[in-house]
């Protein structure tokens, strides 16, 4: 009877980083044969998935997400399994992978085994696009018009986030300095602001959905109430956040 030990999983692998060995420390047994094959392969696989070999015997598909030995000692499987190796470049891949090994023998006898493959997911840095990035004149005084700040800017995000928040920032203001926020068109519906402007800081609090980003970032401007300030340079941030993770 062929058999394989089980191997301790789920496996951790992280997203984007060098490619992972599987079946280190696995084994095979089979009192009736003493040769045999073997196909791994990703259950479950997700773009970007790959296995791979440094072993010249062990064949790897077209896709990338099987790999099959011909028959051979028990002893040469076993090396060329634990060279099979695991890489992912998907994005939003926190779904676990199901790696099975089938081995097969010449009497005809299979057994097989999976490896289950956790993926650690990194962040992947938000684009943010600003067509005008300054400067951007203001005149001083109460009276005086607001200076839009981001009109026709974009936020892409690689692993396709749904949804925003936004933080809108100047740092070092001067008292007088107010950030505020107008909502344009439907993406003004429903979205609660905190403005505090002495501190000059702006808050999205609720989620903006992704597709109505631009529109709402269209909404943010500044104007300075402050005396004595023609001379004096704002610098603006737009922080974005998404899913927990930051960009700026």
């Amino acid at each position: 009877m062929l058999n394989i030990s089980a191997i301790a999983s789920p496996f951790e692998v992280t997203e984007e980083a060098d490619p992972e060995a599987l079946f280190v420390g696995i084994a095979l047994e089979d009192p009736d044969s003493n040769t045999v094959n073997f196909t791994v392969a990703v259950g479950n696989a997700k773009a970007g998935d790959e296995l791979s070999s440094v072993d010249s015997q062990v064949a790897v598909s077209q896709n990338g997400l099987s790999v099959t030995v011909a028959m051979q000692s028990i002893t040469a499987a076993v090396a060329s399994l634990e060279t099979v190796r695991f890489r992912t470049t998907s994005e939003n891949s926190r779904d676990v992978r199901a790696v099975s090994v089938v081995v097969s023998d010449e009497h005809g006898g299979t057994n097989e085994v999976q490896v289950l493959v956790s993926v650690l997911a990194t962040n992947d840095a938000h684009i943010v696009s600003v067509p005008n990035a300054g400067p951007v004149n203001v005149t001083e005084g109460q009276d005086a018009p607001f200076a839009q700040l981001f009109g026709g800017t974009t936020v892409t995000d690689p692993e396709n986030a749904t949804e925003y928040h936004l933080r809108v920032a100047i740092v070092a203001p001067v008292e007088g300095d107010a950030i505020v926020w107008d909502p344009v068109g439907v993406a003004g519906a429903g979205i609660a602001i905190s403005n505090d402007s002495f501190i000059g800081q702006t808050d999205v609090a609720l989620p903006i959905p992704a597709t109505a980003i631009s529109e709402v970032l269209q909404g943010f401007t500044f104007s300075t109430g402050a005396e004595f300030s023609a001379e004096l340079t704002r610098i603006i941030t737009l922080t974005t956040v998404t899913d927990g993770w930051f960009g700026e």
